[in-house]
Formats: structure tokens, sequence, C-alpha cells
């Protein structure tokens, strides 16, 4: 098989999306967006391990990661950079914890546990609203495959009104000039 040419289409690096914050977007009143809920979570892990965002740098460096410097580590602890999911596990590694931590709302405390996503949220399922309770769609009740099993409706079903709500999500897009 042939290399791929450096700067080809399929060796590119892509680049995560924009953050809603980065995109000047603010999340209703005692919520925050995931992403800033990670940043937070992201710096009390590094506060509590007693390291600076330059040496959080440096070792996402290490684990191969070229380019993270302390303007990086601020930009994710403010939650305006996006970070990807090879990022995250990394980042669990350097602050010595889980990845669910890191994603875990409650941790840091800050304004509550309420995520606002963005759009509204169709429902169901009426059993989690992230703008109440975040957490669970995280980490589940007690049980991380109750969702799976549970009876109140099938993906296929999800999936079909998630589709169904498609022109209430861009209608609040259009209000919101997103």
């Amino acid at each position: 098989m042939k290399p791929t040419p450096a700067g080809s289409q399929t060796n590119r690096r892509r680049s995560a999306s924009r953050t809603p914050a980065a995109q000047g977007r603010k999340p209703s009143p005692g919520t925050r967006f995931p992403s800033g809920a990670f940043g937070d979570n992201v710096r009390a892990f590094r506060q509590l391990r007693q390291i600076t965002q330059a040496e959080l740098a440096q070792w996402m460096n290490e684990l191969g990661f070229e380019g993270w410097s302390r303007v990086t580590v601020s930009d994710v602890e403010r939650g305006i950079r996006a970070t990807s999911i090879d990022e995250l596990f990394a980042l669990a590694l350097a602050l010595k914890t889980y990845v669910v931590a890191l994603l875990d709302p409650t941790f840091s405390g800050v304004l509550g546990q309420g995520l606002e996503l963005g759009i509204p949220f169709p429902g169901p399922p009426a059993d989690v609203d992230p703008k109440e309770d975040a957490r669970h769609l995280i980490l589940g009740k007690a049980d991380p495959w109750e969702r799976e099993r549970g009876p109140w409706i099938s993906y296929t079903d999800y999936r079909r009104k998630w589709e169904e709500s498609a022109p209430i999500r861009e209608a609040w897009r259009r209000e919101n000039r997103l």
C-alpha cells in the first residue's frame, strides 16, 4: 500500500469544532455548556495535583499531543477550546483521574450540575433533562446500562422523535442566529 502524501485529505489533521463559548453563546442561568463543566474539572484536578498549566501542557506534549501550551490548557479550562476524545483520555492520564470524573458536571461544584446543550431538548427521554440532571446522562442513576434496557422508549422511537423535532431546533437556531 502506498503511503499517503502529507497534506492530502486523508492525512490532514482534523481540528475539533468550536465550543459554544468560543462562538460567543451564553448558557441558560444556572447551567454550563458541557465544555465549560469539563474545563472546570480539568482546572480543579490540575490544582488538586498542584501542577501549573505549563506543566500540564508539557505532559500532553509528552503523551504525543504536540503543540499543547499553557494557553491551550487555559483555553480548555475556560471552555473555549474543544477537546478530542484522544485528548480527553490523555488528560485523564496526566491528571491521574478517570475520564468520567473529567466529564462529571457535579465534580467542580461550579454553578450547580445542569448542562446547557445549546439546543431545545426534544424529550423523551423524559427521565433525563440535561439542564436538571446532566450527571445521569454521563453516569446513569446506578446502572450504566439502564438507559439501554429501560422500558420507557426504544432507541428507534427516540431517534424518530429527535428527527421529528428538527423543525423546532432549526427555528430555535434561526431565532438565535446560529
